[in-house]
């Protein structure tokens, strides 16, 4: 059953693009992009590349390639799609095609935008045409500005890998992709701490300990992309360090105290008690507390359509230690 995509008149000239209902089966999109918009589930695979600073001055870089194991993909809005194989298509626009008798289909194939290649192609029915489609979301505007970006429609033989997919994806969609990968991409938080024990690495009832994220990140950029060149990118930064533990006070260092780290990686705790009433941890024969620091990160983003940043919702980022505490005991003689 014929069905007409779209109808768009751009300053007087009739455009269109026209097809049966997309090819299914054998006909779906796959390829490079990873696209299989027959199916219900269409996504394609976004590329994560992550660089950033740490507070000891080193950088760091690091990726999620597209269409990896455990990598992001996203839903596209518009993208290309098998229409009519090369039989069914030179009935339709072939001479004396069926599409003629519309006054509307005639005048579009009169402005010389059919393919190239109708009659190469007029028994082949195993390749098919492809052209653009997109949900019925998208606005009308910017459904317009794919289907005239993506005209007219290209050939792919039977088996053969059909053309890189032309797509639209909101970038918002890649910002939350960004996002949401930030925290996996950022380099795993090492916690340490003074005083520290000889022999056990523990630290003392009542006495103040400072606890540092050692070379921790302190900026991160992270670029999601899909073929095409749309990207979003999310720019976030570490403001603060929070560190908690059972049985201990958490707050800030007293003035004149200097620890390795700089301030604003640095956190203290007085624990008011021993470890000793729990258990061993495991690995170790010393029974042991967690220890907890929680960074967080403000974040925004930008995108190959908008310049202008938007603010995204703080996150927070943890890294854990086991650690002993000790009690100093005094013996009094007789």
């Amino acid at each position: 059953m014929l069905r007409v995509a779209s109808v768009v008149v751009v300053c007087g000239v009739v455009v269109a693009i026209v097809g049966v209902s997309p090819a299914s089966a054998d006909g779906g999109i796959s390829g490079s992009n990873d696209i299989d918009p027959t199916s219900g589930h269409k996504s394609i695979s976004v590329t994560i590349q992550a660089s950033g600073t740490t507070s000891g001055g080193h950088t760091f870089s690091t990726s999620i390639p597209g269409g990896s194991s455990g990598g992001v993909s996203v839903e596209p809005s518009c993208w290309l799609v098998p229409f009519e194989n090369g039989a069914e298509y030179y009935k339709l626009w072939g001479p004396n095609g069926t599409n003629y008798e519309s006054g509307t289909l005639d005048a579009y194939a009169a402005q010389g935008t059919l393919p190239d290649g109708i009659e190469d192609h007029k028994d082949d029915t195993d390749g098919h045409w492809y052209g653009p489609w997109c949900d019925i979301d998208v606005p009308g505007d910017e459904k317009s500005k794919f289907d005239l970006a993506n005209m007219p429609l290209v050939w792919v033989d039977g088996g053969d890998e059909p053309p890189a997919a032309a797509v639209r994806v909101d970038p918002v969609d890649l910002a939350n992709a960004a996002y949401d990968s930030m925290q996996k991409l950022l380099p795993e938080g090492r916690l340490d701490w003074n005083p520290k024990l000889k022999g056990t690495g523990g630290t003392i009832v009542g006495k103040e300990t400072g606890v540092w994220l050692d070379d921790a990140a302190r900026t991160i950029s992270v670029t999601a992309s899909v073929p095409g060149g749309i990207w979003a990118r999310v720019d976030a930064n570490r403001t603060d360090v929070a560190v908690s533990a059972t049985g201990a006070t958490s707050g800030k260092c007293a003035s004149g105290v200097t620890y390795p780290a700089p301030a604003a990686d640095t956190a203290c705790l007085t624990f008011d008690r021993s470890t000793a009433y729990l258990a061993a941890s495991t690995g170790s024969s010393l029974p042991t507390t967690t220890m907890r620091a929680a960074s967080t990160w403000t974040a925004g983003w930008v995108s190959s359509q908008n310049a202008a940043r938007t603010e995204l919702p703080a996150q927070t980022v943890t890294a854990d230690a086991q650690i002993a505490v000790a009690e100093i005991q005094s013996i009094v003689n007789p």
